[in-house]
């Protein structure tokens, strides 16, 4: 293990062998749209309508999503 993370798990007293689960804030991730095409103000874009196949979202066993804002003035 780096002596990085070493540091970083002992100055936060982490515990990476226990069982107790940690709980993260969640995220959230966005896009600022601000192309010449016409689009919505805000639309939902999910990263398997980029992926190769018609049953990709099926196929996956993982589903991102961006909150696209229209940037465009």
């Amino acid at each position: 293990m780096a002596a990085a993370l070493k540091k970083f798990i002992a100055l936060n007293r982490l515990d990476i062998y226990g069982s107790k689960r940690l709980r993260f804030p969640v995220p959230r991730y966005y896009v600022f749209y601000n192309g010449f095409t016409e689009m919505p103000d805000e639309e939902i874009l999910y990263l398997t309508d980029s992926m190769d196949g018609e049953d990709a979202s099926e196929k996956s066993c993982v589903q991102f999503t961006a909150h696209m804002i229209n940037d465009v003035v």
